[in-house]
């Protein structure tokens, strides 16, 4: 029998005071769209520049030699869908590896995470990175929520308003007796913390922190169960797919979208990593493509991949060099020269302090290491 994975949460109701005014309306987000995207300098792009109209051609001729050799057959990872892709024609969508479960259980861990977040602008002088978090002066002092706060929070309100335990019986009927009692504990504590908000409009950082940790053992619970239902339910798809190739299985490639951040550790790549035993960043058998919403740009994306492979073989000795980047190397050597030696700590930004004394030191020595981003050294907080 599971383990209900009770909060240990006591509400700590700031009390409203005179200088934090009931205020709203109007409010809106600092708009961030100043202007066009900076792109390459204009010594790049000038095509009267003979140089720059063949560097223009070589990219055209690049692109379309890779859509030539790309291999076939291939399984595309498309949101929560797999799709089958020989030729334009011949195209299977083959079905969901995602279950209902999983984006329920994601959703429900979003309800504290969106309050906590909607509150993190009001304390903006106390998560200074830079400095060492947790540095936390003044944490326990009332905050007044802003316009722009308090309109975010009575948002998040109005939807969570129509959420019920009712809609939760009916999402998590299949579920065991304790994860539905876990979803109804995350339902309750979210609304009662935000009636809190908008009834005395203050908190402090404290309290967004209490709230924020109460949580943790759930939310980790939710997602681990929400991880587990979303790999089985994957390779059950991909065995059918690979069932029905046949012979052509050991041929199949694979091409994996993911977020930026989770491009190495997404729950795909994982997968098809251990599933195929291979490293998620070097592997013949399956490319990782970032931030990829078309088909069109899947297939481009792998396309580059396969052709990055031979000319990388080809000119460098190297399979993986352009998948590093063709700058990579070099750019290690002068780093190394640079920054002789690299701050490390895990879990923490480098201050402003010790940037200085990095800087110092690269310019007073000339001696380089041949590791210098996997060097930690120790240091005291600025």
């Amino acid at each position: 029998m599971m383990t209900l994975l009770l909060p240990t949460f006591v509400m700590l109701v700031p009390t409203a005071f005179a200088a934090c005014p009931f205020s709203g309306g109007g409010a809106a987000p600092p708009d961030w769209h100043f202007g066009m995207y900076q792109g390459q300098i204009p010594h790049a792009l000038n095509t009267s520049d003979p140089l720059v109209r063949f560097n223009n051609a070589f990219h055209d001729v690049y692109t379309n030699a890779g859509t030539v050799i790309r291999p076939t057959p291939l399984l595309l990872v498309e949101g929560d869908y797999l799709v089958l892709w020989r030729t334009p024609e011949n195209r299977t969508i083959v079905g969901s590896y995602t279950p209902a479960k999983y984006h329920d259980l994601k959703m429900v861990s979003h309800l504290p995470l969106a309050f906590a977040t909607a509150l993190q602008p009001l304390f903006d002088d106390k998560l200074n990175l830079t400095q060492g978090y947790p540095s936390r002066p003044n944490a326990s002092q009332p905050v007044c929520l802003t316009p722009l706060v308090r309109n975010a929070i009575v948002t998040l309100q109005a939807n969570l308003s129509h959420v019920d335990t009712a809609n939760f019986d009916a999402r998590f009927k299949d579920s065991d007796a304790t994860v539905l009692a876990n979803q109804k504990l995350i339902l309750n504590t979210t609304k009662a913390f935000a009636a809190d908000l908008l009834a005395t409009n203050t908190t402090t950082l404290n309290d967004v922190i209490s709230f924020s940790n109460a949580h943790q053992a759930i939310l980790k619970h939710n997602l681990e169960l929400a991880a587990a239902a979303q790999v089985d339910m994957l390779h059950e798809t991909v065995n059918g797919v690979v069932a029905s190739l046949g012979d052509n299985a050991s041929k199949l490639v694979i091409g994996v979208t993911t977020s930026i951040m989770a491009a190495n550790q997404s729950l795909v790549s994982q997968y098809f990593a251990r599933r195929y035993g291979v490293a998620i960043n070097q592997n013949e058998r399956f490319y990782v493509m970032e931030e990829v919403s078309t088909e069109p740009d899947n297939l481009g994306l792998m396309s580059t991949h396969v052709l990055d492979s031979i000319s990388g073989d080809w000119f460098f000795g190297d399979t993986y060099r352009l998948w590093r980047d063709a700058l990579a190397d070099g750019a290690k050597e002068a780093l190394d020269k640079l920054f002789p030696r690299s701050v490390t700590t895990p879990g923490r930004m480098t201050t402003t302090a010790e940037v200085s004394t990095l800087l110092t030191t690269a310019t007073t020595t000339t001696t380089t290491t041949t590791e210098a981003t996997t060097i930690t050294t120790t240091t005291t907080e600025a």
